[in-house]
């Protein structure tokens, strides 16, 4: 299927479009148990009204074997599934991984199993917060969007509450929304020599994933954040804050799986400046000691500024 996300004013629609359809519905027994607990499975602990021993719900969609027959007249694949993710305040901005990042391969990219088949996204949204969000990349089935739990409690499948697999992250930081994000993959393995004034860095020691964005605080913000792949945490701090001269009006990373390259980050400002920065190039001055360590900061490498048009006459 083609997977297709969209925001809107209280979370995230994620669609999937075409591919094999759903096995028609079958009604399954509550008491019935997988044995083999591989593969996406939702786990849903519901109290029965005699208040017996809860049974996991666990999500087992099947699929017909082919894809469907597109009709000659109207050759658009039809919606197989949609799932609104509820985060209770609009969303303003998305951003997934790179395709190359998802595409990788090879031994350094093994660390990417536990996003094997998941959907990754970040979402900016109107309370001046960033979700990092992990999703199953196989849609829900039928039975487990019919839940009677949910029909009971309507909060029950708002996004974090790990009804659809999924995990929610929130990035702190902004005190304005954010106007834009970028994610990119960090390795342990691909950092560069680093300009630093004393021998302690932060690098981590095992594969993150790197969110930037940036807001109009003051007059201009630029926070990234780094969530472990392995242990996320319901809760982060930026790890780097730069004030910019302007505010910045875009920014992306550098899709490059170079390790020289893909810690680069290009920040497009609101005065038609483009500036490239390393938040791997770590400048980091404790001349004097102090309780208070430095805060880390990476290096701008280039500007690169518009050309004007000549107005005189020769």
């Amino acid at each position: 299927s083609t997977v297709i996300l969209y925001a809107h004013e209280n979370g995230v629609r994620i669609v999937w479009r075409g591919g094999r359809p759903f096995k028609e519905q079958q009604e399954v027994s509550s008491a019935r148990k997988r044995a083999n607990g591989a593969g996406n499975a939702v786990i849903s602990l519901d109290s029965d009204e005699e208040g017996e021993r809860a049974i996991p719900f666990e999500d087992k969609p099947e699929f017909q074997d082919e894809e469907e027959e597109l009709d000659p007249l109207t050759p658009y694949p039809t919606i197989l599934q949609t799932l609104d993710l509820v985060f209770g305040t609009d969303v303003l901005h998305l951003a997934i991984l790179p395709t190359s990042v998802l595409q990788a391969d090879g031994p350094s990219w093994r660390a990417l199993e536990p996003l094997e088949k998941k959907l990754v996204f970040a979402a900016a949204c109107a309370d001046n917060s960033i979700r990092l969000v992990t999703l199953p990349l196989t849609p829900p089935s039928p039975a487990s969007k019919a839940r009677p739990e949910f029909r009971t409690n309507f909060t029950a499948a708002n996004a974090g509450n790990g009804k659809w697999g999924e995990t929610v992250v929130v990035l702190s930081g902004h005190q304005k929304p954010s106007d834009g994000v970028s994610m990119t993959v960090d390795f342990p393995g691909n950092s560069k020599d680093l300009v630093i004034a004393d021998s302690k860095s932060s690098l981590p020691s095992e594969p993150h994933i790197v969110v930037a964005s940036h807001s109009r605080e003051v007059t201009g913000l630029l926070l990234l954040y780094r969530i472990p792949i392995k242990s996320p945490q319901s809760h982060t701090e930026p790890f780097q804050s730069i004030h910019l001269a302007s505010a910045a009006k875009s920014i992306s990373f550098n899709p490059a799986l170079a390790r020289n390259y893909s810690s680069h980050l290009l920040v497009a400002d609101c005065t038609g400046v483009c500036r490239l920065y390393d938040y791997k190039l770590l400048i980091k001055t404790t001349e004097e000691p102090s309780e208070n360590p430095a805060a880390e900061q990476g290096t701008w490498l280039l500007s690169l500024y518009p050309g004007f048009q000549n107005t005189k006459n020769d």
